[in-house]
């Protein structure tokens, strides 16, 4: 069963060469990572079916782009040994699994040609860390937690012992059931803490050394959902921390997924270099807003080689093959990509970038090669959030040239969130279900004066002719026109959104929430629409002139013939007018700081001037701002105040210069 912490811990011998343990193990595993690691990972992009083409682009352009701002990893996420293993989805039904004759994953020579050594023989990732490092580069790879079920269960030889796969315990969780992985994906058996156990993990790091591997994420790690009270798995997390260490090679240690457990982590940071605190994190503001209070609650362990994870950055071009969502540009508006990297600085979170990096757009480099942002995560320390009060936040940390780094939030979005446009919206449906005819209702909004337009879905749960106990709410907006006297009339769908947000997959432009079917009502196929599921927020951008919104929404026939379904939502629109900004006030003197700063703006590179007292910030909902505070440069006389004797002072040294 999974260790408690008080349990006395078992003597496990190390399969090792004495010449080997003078590498990576005589170090402190802190200095494997320094500083938060900076980083590519193909989760978000390509899900669990990347192939080394993909790997070979998003590396040659972070070593183009992006390697002298201190980006250096390339990480291979889950099941890259699987030669069949599905898009958007894992394949569990008849995956095509490649092992060595010792039980050891190999990459699918299919998806990684270069794995492929000719007569069978497979040459794992050494040719691709090969190249991978010839950039300037480091490569990482992902792994699962425990030993693949098909290498227990063909009791294969453990590599440089006499054991074998199935002499290994196999851990049984607190209901009595044998381990079989995460809830998510039966993959491997957990593993008791034994000799045999460790002498598989050491074969395993061995031939990671061997192929030249510099990072290793380990899932199904710190909790699962489905049983979160003995999904901690303190003995596994020390059997690889061993593991790492007997092989020579510094290689980071990264675990996932999250949240981990805050009552385990002064164990977690004694043995992992960086750890998720977080479930995935994907473009929505709601589990970003999250972020802040688990950050805030992880900072005693924040330093020292050791980081708290606040998980991968949901930016870019994401979802190409993802398990979440279609191919897209990420969901938040550029205020929320913003306010997430300043929240990732200011915490010291590791920086692993998740969209595909050469589709780019200019935005999301620029919040990739700022120099003077990149540096409060890279270079601050004493990380500390010094107030949240209304939902008004602000983080500083210490600069190394004795200032102070400053980051201030914006994270109310009352006026703004579900409820309140739900409050403010001009066209409220009934309650739509299975029994409404046509299970669909006409759209006629009113949209006058309004420069912001967001289309809402609102899950119909409750009592009623048809109480909604199990979901399956998909919603489709189809054939939304706008129009008005003296302009065209357009489609919604002509515009881009700004920012769209989904109760399960979605929203997707012209197909269904899931991606996998056409905008099907009743019947009737829509070739022209937005499908999402309840609750939903889609913003667009309104353009002058329209006053009116007209179409058709209703449910999706595919989530309606779910078996079980009891879908039932409310459609609204609301038309709004402006942001509703406001102050973030932030008293100097809690910084430090008794007379004149200068304050620089990092995002825009910018100074802004000279300042006391208190200092204030205009921000939008979901938006923040990042600065650089240092005791004011014309300070001569060091009274805290730039004043008339510093102009003296001034003017005296130049003629002394002038004089010399």
């Amino acid at each position: 069963m999974t260790r408690p912490l008080s349990r006395p811990r078992i003597s496990i011998p190390v399969f090792a060469s004495a010449a080997a343990l003078t590498g990576a193990s005589a170090q402190d595993f802190t200095t494997f990572a320094p500083t938060p690691p900076m980083g590519w990972n193909s989760w978000d992009c390509y899900g669990s079916s990347v192939v080394e083409s993909e790997v070979r682009a998003n590396a040659d352009y972070m070593a183009a782009n992006l390697k002298e701002f201190g980006w250096e990893y390339i990480i291979v996420d889950i099941r890259w040994y699987i030669g069949n293993p599905g898009d958007h989805w894992y394949n569990t039904s008849n995956p095509v699994v490649h092992l060595d004759a010792n039980g050891r994953i190999l990459p699918a020579p299919n998806r990684f040609p270069s794995a492929d050594g000719g007569n069978g023989v497979n040459l794992g990732f050494k040719p691709l860390a090969d190249y991978v490092h010839s950039l300037g580069l480091k490569f990482g790879v992902h792994m699962m937690r425990g030993i693949k079920q098909e290498a227990w269960n063909q009791n294969l030889p453990i590599a440089g012992s006499s054991f074998r796969t199935r002499d290994i315990v196999r851990n049984t969780w607190d209901s009595g059931q044998t381990d079989t992985g995460a809830a998510w994906l039966h993959d491997c058996y957990g593993m008791d803490k034994t000799d045999e156990a460790q002498a598989y993990y050491n074969s395993l790091f061995n031939l990671y050394a061997e192929w030249g591997v510099d990072y290793v994420k380990v899932d199904d790690m710190l909790r699962d959902y489905s049983h979160p009270n003995d999904s901690y798995y303190a003995d596994e997390i020390e059997m690889i921390r061993a593991a790492i260490d007997q092989t020579g090679r510094p290689m980071v240690l990264s675990l996932s997924p999250g949240d981990a457990p805050l009552e385990h982590g002064a164990h977690t940071k004694q043995y992992a270099n960086m750890w998720r605190i977080t479930n995935d994190l994907w473009d929505d503001w709601s589990p970003l807003y999250v972020m802040f209070q688990r950050a805030y609650e992880w900072t005693p362990f924040r330093g020292d080689g050791t980081w708290p994870d606040n998980d991968m950055l949901p930016l870019g071009h994401l979802g190409i093959r993802a398990h979440v969502g279609g191919d897209r540009m990420s969901n938040l508006t550029h205020d929320e990509q913003r306010t997430l990297m300043t929240l990732w600085f200011m915490s010291r979170s590791p920086l692993m970038f998740g969209g595909d990096m050469p589709t780019n757009d200019a935005f999301t480099l620029s919040l990739m090669n700022n120099p003077e942002a990149l540096a409060v995560n890279q270079a601050s320390s004493n990380n500390r959030q010094v107030f949240r009060v209304n939902d008004k936040v602000a983080w500083a940390a210490d600069a190394p040239d004795g200032g102070t780094y400053l980051g201030v939030f914006n994270l109310d979005d009352s006026s703004e969130g579900f409820a309140a446009l739900l409050a403010q919206a001009g066209f409220l449906s009934g309650l739509i279900t299975a029994s409404t005819p046509g299970h669909a209702t006409a759209i006629n909004a009113d949209v006058t004066g309004a420069d912001r337009l967001f289309l809402l879905v609102d899950a119909g749960d409750g009592s009623g002719p048809d109480p909604d106990v199990f979901d399956y709410d998909w919603a489709d907006w189809v054939n939304m026109q706008l129009s008005g006297p003296g302009v065209p009339t357009i489609s919604l769908t002509d515009l881009t959104w700004t920012t769209a947000t989904s109760g399960w997959q979605g929203p997707r432009v012209g197909l269904n929430c899931e991606g996998n079917g056409p905008l099907l009502i009743n019947g009737t196929t829509y070739a022209d629409g937005i499908g999402t599921h309840a609750q939903s927020i889609i913003e667009y951008p309104l353009p002058a002139g329209y006053t009116t919104l007209t179409g058709l929404a209703g449910l999706d026939d595919a989530g309606v013939g779910q078996p079980g379904a009891t879908s039932s939502v409310r459609f609204a629109v609301a038309a709004l007018t402006g942001l509703s900004a406001q102050s973030v006030d932030v008293n100097l003197a809690d910084l430090g700081y008794a007379g004149d700063v200068d304050i620089r703006d990092l995002w825009n590179r910018v100074d802004m001037g000279t300042f006391q007292g208190v200092f204030s910030t205009e921000l939008a909902p979901h938006a923040s701002a990042l600065y650089h505070i240092n005791h004011c440069r014309f300070d001569l006389d060091g009274d805290g105040e730039a004043d008339s004797t510093d102009v003296l002072l001034f003017i005296d040294d130049v003629q002394n210069c002038a004089s010399n």
